[in-house]
């Protein structure tokens, strides 16, 4: 079973723009790779112009087109990144990685955000004053660990 998330930033508008996360949205990990790997506004923005995402991880693209590893020994050639032959460490998106429409929301402001995905995710994510939030505080580093 999922565990799915939102995440957001807020624009200086104060206008929020979201898209779905379809795995793995729990603090300790969707909360870790957003502190560590994407703790700035311009990576923020990164993630939600690239639509809904089945699985966020520690980078948004391969660094070569065909590098994903082999998953197969029978596999002749590498494979393009994609849904079906995710690259490992690389975040899978619908759009750019399965073909689906590309599907970015944009919220009149953060209460409207809230409203409209509480009911359909685990954890809500928002980037605003140079920080990320989960649920309505802070993320910290404390919350990101897991439990021993």
């Amino acid at each position: 079973m999922a565990t799915r998330s939102a995440i957001a930033i807020k624009q200086e508008d104060g206008k929020v723009k979201s898209v779905y996360c379809h795995s793995d949205g729990y603090p300790e990990h969707n909360g870790k790779l957003l502190l560590n790997f994407y703790n700035s506004d311009e990576s923020a923005n990164e993630i939600v112009n690239l639509g809904g995402i089945s699985f966020l991880d520690e980078k948004l693209s391969p660094e070569k087109e065909f590098s994903a590893p082999r998953y197969d020994w029978r596999q002749k050639e590498d494979v393009k990144h994609s849904f079906e032959t995710p690259q490992k460490g690389i975040t899978t998106f619908y759009h750019r990685d399965r073909g689906e429409e590309l599907d970015i929301l944009t919220h009149d402001n953060e209460t409207e955000f809230i409203k409209y995905w509480r009911n359909d995710v685990d954890y809500l994510y928002i980037r605003k004053d140079e920080k990320w939030f989960v649920d309505g505080k802070e993320l910290t580093e404390e919350m990101t660990k897991e439990d021993s």
